[in-house]
């Protein structure tokens, strides 16, 4: 019982790191949306000042394949721990 809550705890606290603290992100540039990097910044961090390619302003855009894969396969290593820790006569 001690252990799923644990694990209840860990799991809420990377969601909230990978969910809102570490998001990833393209950092693109120009209309057709070319790459310059990717970075994990936190969520409030979108708007980017300082740096120009070629005459256009670089801008942070969420990078939502990467952020969903990442939930995804975190929630099922979690699922699978938290059967691992229930006892046999409560499945």
């Amino acid at each position: 019982m001690i252990a799923r809550k644990i694990l209840l705890l860990i799991y809420l606290f990377l969601i909230f790191l990978f969910g809102i603290l570490l998001v990833p992100f393209k950092l693109v540039w120009g209309a057709q949306k070319e790459i310059d990097s990717i970075v994990f910044a936190p969520i409030w961090s979108t708007i980017y000042r300082g740096k120009v390619v070629n005459g256009y302003s670089l801008f942070y855009e969420l990078y939502t394949g990467r952020l969903a894969l990442t939930l995804v396969v975190l929630s099922l290593i979690f699922i699978a721990l938290f059967k691992f820790f229930t006892p046999k006569e409560e499945v």
